[in-house]
């Protein structure tokens, strides 16, 4: 339905699930420690070795360990599933406002004294400056070699 304001109103149902992934993930992880363990307490036959030894519990303590998460997640989800809330959402479209196109700024010139080149040539003294102090308008210059 719509109402003046141009949203749609919609019932929806609100509730809180487990993670899936997380679960599964913390419960492999779960099920190595617990294979490594096993592992690391029980005396390892030298025909097998201690990582095929390991290898071969964590097979079976990941799988496990990742089922029990599972069914772990399933229970809080029934539970969480009881908590369930029915609320009234409301869709809104929202446009953005038209800007003016930027304009591109303009570019000034400079009047003629300005654009005058502001390096002295061979033979010239800069107006103003002594031959012998530096330039204080461009740093780091100072006045031409003298030949």
């Amino acid at each position: 339905m719509t109402d003046d304001g141009g949203a749609d109103r919609d019932e929806v149902r609100v509730r809180r699930t487990p993670k899936y992934p997380a679960f599964l993930t913390i419960g492999g992880g779960i099920g190595a420690i617990v294979a490594f363990t096993l592992t690391a307490t029980r005396e390892v036959d030298p025909e097998v070795g201690f990582l095929q030894m390991f290898l071969f519990l964590a097979l079976f303590g990941i799988t496990i360990g990742m089922l029990l998460a599972g069914i772990t997640a399933l229970i809080f989800e029934r539970v969480y599933a009881r908590r369930t809330t029915t609320v009234t959402a409301e869709r809104s479209e929202i446009t953005a406002p038209s800007h003016p196109p930027v304009a591109e700024p303009a570019i000034e010139t400079l009047p003629a004294e300005a654009q005058a080149d502001p390096m002295p040539r061979d033979g010239e003294a800069d107006a103003g400056l002594p031959a012998d102090r530096p330039d204080t308008r461009d740093p780091g210059t100072g006045p031409a070699p003298r030949d």
